[in-house]
């Protein structure tokens, strides 16, 4: 990205985080936000998926990132196609992808800092708006489909119930499932709002 993307997208950033300060969900394009606000768990249900989420990248983020990518890969084998990395890898060769290991772990840090600030989401609605704006339809994008998306989320609640570390029951699935649709709504409210940058 040149200096001026650079400056657009602190700008956007800054305008976002200021207006959803201001003016809270007021400015969120999503009419189904209060169905997924994770903002009203309880303390205990925070708990939950911050202990679980512990739990789950524990032993190597970023092998867990790329675990997640791979299952939804297999799951859905179209998603390939939105990676270059990825598009007619094989697994050994999506092993050595310094491309996908770096992507991943930007992934696993989304996911970390939503679930960091559960106490106070507010404060990262902003960056997943942003995040969404760099996926969407505009010139200097990656140009995703939004509703590939969900299919992450999908793969990450599959390796969480076979990790067996969990103690994963229902209550926790509905709890990540309604966790990662907030996450990737936030990021179609960014494809929406700053996608044709």
């Amino acid at each position: 990205m040149d200096n001026e993307g650079v400056c657009l997208t602190v700008l956007l950033h800054l305008y976002d985080r200021a207006m959803y300060k201001r003016h809270g969900p007021n400015v969120i394009v999503d009419p189904n936000h209060a169905k997924h606000d994770i903002g009203q768990f309880n303390t205990q249900q925070k708990n939950l998926l911050r202990n679980s989420w512990r739990a789950f990248i524990a032993d190597d983020p970023a092998k867990t990132g790329f675990n997640m990518f791979l299952r939804m890969f297999k799951n859905e084998p179209k998603t390939k196609d939105f990676f270059s990395f990825a598009r007619g890898s094989s697994l050994e060769s999506m092993k050595a992808s310094t491309a996908l290991l770096f992507h991943t772990g930007r992934v696993i840090k989304y996911i970390s800092m939503v679930i960091d600030n559960l106490d106070d989401i507010n404060e990262a609605v902003p960056l997943l708006r942003q995040l969404g704006g760099r996926h969407g339809p505009g010139p200097n994008t990656f140009k995703v489909d939004e509703s590939y998306f969900p299919h992450l989320g999908v793969a990450m609640r599959q390796l969480m119930k076979e990790s067996g570390l969990l103690g994963w029951n229902s209550q926790l699935d509905g709890l990540w499932d309604k966790s990662y649709t907030w996450i990737h709504k936030r990021m179609e409210e960014g494809m929406k709002t700053y996608g044709e940058f």
